[in-house]
């Protein structure tokens, strides 16, 4: 995984391994960016990397899912031609 910093000199993420955890608020959205990037990466993987059938399951418009999807630095191509990653 790459590095995630959250807030400077507050949380540096290496390998899912917080080095060092600030506040509540900053353990919240690191478990939130977590949980949304494995979300996302089940729905690609069962869905091949279609976007616009990800997106339906997610009960999001494919727009709005493909920033998700960025965000998270999910490449949809990635899991073309593979099933239930």
């Amino acid at each position: 995984m790459t590095q995630t910093v959250l807030s400077p000199q507050r949380v540096l993420v290496v390998d899912d391994e917080p080095e060092v955890l600030a506040s509540l608020r900053d353990a919240r959205e690191l478990t939130l960016r977590q949980s949304e990037e494995s979300y996302v990466r089940r729905l690609m993987g069962r869905h091949r990397g279609t976007l616009a059938a990800a997106a339906r399951d997610a009960g999001k418009d494919r727009q709005s899912f493909w920033r998700v999807t960025k965000r998270c630095g999910i490449d949809p191509s990635d899991f073309r031609g593979t099933a239930n990653r």
